[in-house]
């Protein structure tokens, strides 16, 4: 950035590494873990890329709808926020350690976020509503997933989830009335 001089930092090494998985207190086995910790990872990476993606369009909504999307949009980062929170928690009560550097939650995220610009409000509203189907569709696999592994917390914090989505889902279609994709 011009006329910005970005510090060195030293971090040294973290005391235990990303990948390190330690044993968990609720008493899960150690393959059950590791089977569900990608797919709450790559959720949690992917529910970042939305909130991201929803707080763009809280800041830059225009046009006779600003004040009502403003504030869904804005429920909509906030309600996101909290469920990536909960996944991140699961995955340090079930031993592993959240992706948190920016690049790598974008590596890891299924969900691409819109490029940079400001967009007509109804493609915003139609990017959102693709990266909440595509939540969906993945919520619902590790769901099945983490039912087979009969591990039901798991189960049930992504069913909250994808209820949540669901609900978003169903309101982005309502705001684009005849113009949401059906797929």
């Amino acid at each position: 950035m011009q006329g910005v001089e970005k510090l060195p930092q030293v971090f040294g090494e973290p005391a235990r590494p990303r990948t390190e998985v330690r044993m968990n207190t609720v008493g899960l086995p150690r393959p059950v873990v590791e089977q569900l910790l990608p797919h709450l990872d790559a959720f949690q990476a992917s529910l970042w890329v939305l909130y991201h993606q929803y707080h763009k369009h809280h800041w830059l909504v225009e046009g006779e709808t600003y004040t009502e999307l403003h504030r869904f949009f804005q429920e909509c980062y906030e309600q996101v926020h909290e469920s990536l929170d909960r996944i991140a928690e699961r995955i340090t009560l079930l031993g592993g350690v959240p992706t948190c550097h920016p690049e790598e939650l974008i590596r890891r995220s299924f969900l691409t976020h819109e490029p940079e610009g400001v967009y007509a409000v109804e493609a915003m509203l139609q990017h959102d509503l693709r990266a909440e189907r595509e939540l969906c569709i993945q919520l619902r696999g590790s769901i099945a997933l983490a039912l087979e592994l009969n591990e039901h917390g798991t189960r049930r914090l992504l069913e909250d989830v994808l209820q949540a989505a669901e609900a978003r889902a169903t309101q982005l279609a309502h705001f684009l009335g005849d113009h949401a994709a059906t797929e």
